[in-house]
């Protein structure tokens, strides 16, 4: 399957009903966040697009030289295509001025996707994130933070998540640092 992608943000009804289907189906209820969350000034939503076709998003924040991947998922056929790399490194190119990080479920952690997370983790370091010191709890389950272009401290990564879904957001979503 070929991929010619591009990378252009979410604006119309269509595409978020996509983003919130695909949303819903490639991520477990504890680890999503109400998807109304996703409608503040300071969230940034990224449709993938192969050719015409919807094949992905990604929903993030840039605080300061911050810049925060909360969700990203590639829809299923499409999926080891090399459209989420591609994805990244359109990315990586538009916010080269940034630090950017992400939050993976621990894969480390005795579980029943053990295997999906370690290929997860391989995944984001073939594409040049690297494993930070943080760890971090989020609304209930331990999550370790990835980096590109340096790396973030539990009070950056507080200050992002305020920016992105308002005050009170650190307690909302029960963020606690696990390192």
């Amino acid at each position: 399957m070929s991929s010619q992608i591009n990378v252009i943000k979410a604006c119309c009804k269509r595409e978020s009903d996509y983003i919130k289907k695909l949303y819903k189906d490639s991520f477990p209820r504890l680890e999503r966040k109400a998807f109304f969350r996703f409608n503040g000034s300071n969230i940034l939503k990224f449709i993938i697009k192969n050719g015409n076709e919807n094949a992905g998003f990604m929903i993030c924040c840039r605080y300061k030289d911050l810049f925060f991947i909360d969700y990203f998922a590639v829809d299923e056929k499409y999926r080891n295509c090399g459209i989420g790399g591609k994805a990244l490194d359109i990315i990586f190119e538009r916010f080269g001025d940034c630090r950017i990080f992400l939050e993976i479920e621990d894969p480390s952690v005795e579980c029943d996707n053990k295997l999906q997370r370690e290929k997860r983790l391989k995944f984001y370091l073939k594409k040049g994130f690297s494993v930070t010191d943080l760890k971090v709890g989020l609304m209930g389950f331990d999550a370790l933070i990835l980096a590109v272009r340096g790396t973030i401290d539990f009070s950056e990564y507080q200050k992002v998540y305020v920016h992105a879904y308002g005050r009170n957001a650190d307690r909302r979503f029960r963020l606690k640092n696990k390192t």
